[in-house]
C-alpha cells in the first residue's frame, strides 16, 4: 500500500579534499555559482548514487531493478515492462501505454521513486515520481583548486602497431622523459552541502511507492557515498542525521486529518527554515563539521536506525512531526514518542491522551513556575570538574521502550571500570538526575521517568546504571532512587500502555480523583462529565460554586 503521509527532508554532504560534482564542460571543475561562489551538486548526481546503492544492496530482489543503469539502453527496460504487461511493443493506445507504465513501476525501483520518461521506443508514457530532490548547495563559498600532477605512464597510440611486441618495440625506442606526461586535478579543500527532498503522498498512490520503498530511500541516502569511493570522493559522506518532516494532520475529524496528512499541514520552506547550521564565530575557513551539544540536531553517534522527535520544531508547526534519522539498519523501527509522556501517563492516562492525540495543553501557575526553574538546566552544555562531567540536556533514546527525549542532567564520574563517552577522554560511570519543581513528593511517575532515562543510557552506551536521583528544586533536596527490577518492569508496562494509546488513537475516559483539582488541564478534560445533559449541567453548576 502506498504511503499516506507527505514528507520533507534534508541532509548534509561533506566533501574534504575532493571534487563533489565536476562539470565536464568546464574541465571537470567543481560546479559553483559564479555570482556568490557557492558550490552545488546536481540532483542527477545524488540520484545516480542512490540508484547505485539500491542496485548493490538489493540485487536480485523483485521490484528493485533500475531502469536507468550505467552503459545501458532504457528502451530495453521499457520493452521488458510492456512484455510483462502482455501488450505489443508497438502498441501506443491509451490502455496499452498505461499497462506498460504500471508494469514499469512494479518492476523498477527508480521509476516508482523518481519517475521516468518512457515515451522513447516502445512507448510506456511518462511517470511523475513522488520523490524529488533539489541541487545540494554549499553553506559557504568554495575555493576550487587546480593542481598539476605527474603521470608516470603515457597513453600513446602507436601507428601500425598490431601486437604487444610492436608496442614494446616502440616503447624501448623512447627516452625515459618522453614516456612521462603531465595531468591536472580539480578539487576543493572543504565544502558542506545542504540537500533537500520532497515526498508526495498523492504521486505515491500513482506509482505504488510504499513504506518499504521509503525506508530503502532513506537507507540509500545515508550510505550512498560509502560504496562510491574514488580519488576525488574519498572523504565524501552524508554527515548529519537525515532530518524528516512527516505531516500527520491536526483536525479532530479522522477523514480531514487523513487529508491533511496527505496534502500537508505547512509550506515546505517554513519547515526548512527551522533547521540551521552555523559556523563557529572563531572559524574563518571551515574545514570540518561536527554536531555539538548546543545544536538542535545533537545526537549520540552510533550505528542503527534512530528516530528523535523535536518538540521545538513540532510546536511551531502543528501537525508536523520532525524526526532525525542517523545511519541505518535493515530492521524496521517503530516511531518513538517523547519520554516525558511516561510521566504524564503515570499521573493520568487521560491527560497523556489529550496531550498526545488532541495536542491540548493549558498552562497554570505551577507549570509556568516549573518551566522557569528548568530554564537553567535546559541549556545543552557540558560542565567539567576534576574527574567528573555534568552533561545537561543530553538527548537519549531507547528502541526497546520506544521513547526518546533528553535527560536534565547526567553526572559522569571518571572511573576505571566505566564506559567510554564521545564527550571526553577516559571512562565514566553514569548517574542520571531528574529536576522537579516544588516540594519533595513520593510520586511513582517521577521514578518511572528517571528509570526510563537510565534504561536509554544503558542501551546507548552499553552500561549498567543501578541508581539515579530526583532533585527537588524548591526544597534543594536530592533523593536517590534505586533502579530495581520491579521499577524497570513498571517502566516497560507504562511504555507499552502509551504505545497502545497512540496505536488506538482514542483518548481515555475521565476518572475524577483528588489530582484533578490541581491539574492545569481540568477545563479541557472535564473529569466530572456524565452522559446525561442534566448531570452535565448540574456538574457545571457545582464546579462554578467550588471556584467561587
Amino acid at each position: 500500500m502506498a504511503i499516506d503521509n507527505r514528507y520533507e527532508f534534508l541532509f548534509y554532504i561533506q566533501c574534504r579534499n575532493g571534487n563533489p560534482n565536476g562539470d565536464p564542460d568546464m574541465g571537470n571543475a567543481p560546479r559553483m555559482d559564479p555570482q556568490d561562489l557557492h558550490g552545488y551538486v546536481t540532483d542527477v548526481a545524488i540520484k545516480r548514487r542512490i540508484r547505485n546503492y539500491v542496485q548493490a544492496a538489493y540485487a536480485g530482489k523483485p521490484g528493485m531493478e533500475m531502469l536507468i543503469r550505467s552503459a545501458s539502453n532504457i528502451n530495453t527496460g521499457i520493452a521488458r515492462a510492456k512484455e510483462l504487461a502482455q501488450v505489443e511493443l508497438s502498441a501506443k493506445g491509451r490502455n496499452e501505454v498505461y499497462a506498460g507504465r504500471k508494469a514499469a513501476c512494479q518492476l523498477f525501483y527508480d521509476v516508482r521513486t523518481f519517475g521516468a520518461v518512457m515515451s522513447t521506443g516502445p512507448n510506456a508514457g511518462q511517470v511523475r515520481g513522488p520523490v524529488q530532490l533539489t541541487f545540494a548547495r554549499s553553506l559557504d563559498p568554495i575555493q576550487p583548486q587546480d593542481i598539476s600532477i605527474t603521470r608516470m605512464a603515457k597513453a600513446e597510440e602507436v601507428k601500425n602497431a598490431k601486437t604487444a611486441a610492436d608496442y614494446e618495440q616502440w616503447e624501448n625506442g623512447q627516452s625515459e622523459d618522453s614516456l612521462r606526461t603531465m595531468g591536472r586535478k580539480q578539487f576543493i579543500p572543504y565544502g558542506l552541502y545542504e540537500a533537500r527532498g520532497f515526498v508526495s503522498a498523492n504521486l505515491a498512490m500513482e506509482t505504488g511507492f510504499d513504506e518499504e520503498d521509503l525506508r530503502v530511500l532513506f537507507e540509500a541516502i545515508l550510505n550512498m557515498y560509502e560504496h562510491d569511493r574514488s580519488s576525488s570522493k574519498g572523504e565524501m559522506a552524508v554527515v548529519s542525521p537525515l532530518i524528516l518532516f512527516r505531516h500527520t494532520g491536526t483536525d479532530s475529524d479522522l477523514e480531514q486529518r487523513k487529508r491533511q496528512a496527505r496534502l500537508g499541514c505547512a509550506p515546505s520552506y517554513q519547515l526548512f527554515d527551522l533547521v540551521r547550521v552555523e559556523k563557529r564565530p572563531e572559524v574563518e575557513y571551515p574545514r570540518s563539521y561536527r554536531i555539538t551539544p548546543g545544536a538542535s540536531a545533537w545526537m549520540h553517534a552510533r550505528l542503527g536506525l534512530t528516530w528523535a522527535s523535536s518538540a521545538r520544531l513540532t510546536a511551531r508547526s502543528p501537525g508536523i512531526r520532525c524526526r532525525k534519522m542517523q545511519s541505518y539498519s535493515a530492521e524496521s523501527e517503530r516511531e518513538l514518542f517523547p519520554l516525558s509522556w511516561l510521566t504524564q501517563y503515570g499521573y493520568c492516562p487521560r491527560r497523556c491522551g489529550l496531550m498526545a492525540l488532541e495536542q491540548l495543553w493549558t498552562e497554570s501557575a505551577d507549570t509556568a513556575a516549573g518551566r522557569a526553574q528548568h530554564e537553567r538546566v535546559h541549556t545543552a552544555r557540558i560542565e567539567r570538574r576534576s574527574g567528573q562531567m555534568n552533561l545537561y540536556e543530553l538527548p537519549v533514546f531507547s528502541r526497546s521502550l520506544g521513547v526518546n527525549g533528553k535527560c536534565d542532567c547526567v553526572e559522569a564520574l571518571e572511573t576505571p571500570d566505566g564506559v567510554e563517552l564521545p564527550y571526553g577522554q577516559g571512562r565514566y560511570r553514569l548517574y542520571p538526575v531528574e529536576y522537579k519543581h516544588g516540594v519533595v513528593r513520593d510520586e511513582e511517575e517521577y521514578q518511572i521517568q528517571l528509570c526510563a532515562q537510565a534504561m536509554c543510557l544503558e542501551e546507548q552506551f552499553g552500561c549498567i546504571i543501578p541508581a539515579g536521583a530526583i532533585f527537588y528544586i524548591n526544597a534543594h533536596r536530592r533523593d536517590e532512587v534505586a533502579l530495581t527490577e520491579s521499577l524497570r518492569e513498571k517502566t516497560r508496562q507504562t511504555a507499552e500502555a502509551v504505545a497502545e494509546l497512540l496505536l488506538c488513537q482514542e483518548v481515555p475516559a475521565p476518572h475524577y480523583s483528588a489530582k484533578c483539582k490541581k491539574c492545569s488541564m481540568r477545563e479541557d478534560c472535564q473529569p466530572k462529565l456524565k452522559r446525561s445533559a442534566a448531570n452535565y449541567c448540574r456538574d457545571l453548576w457545582e464546579t462554578a460554586r467550588e471556584d467561587v
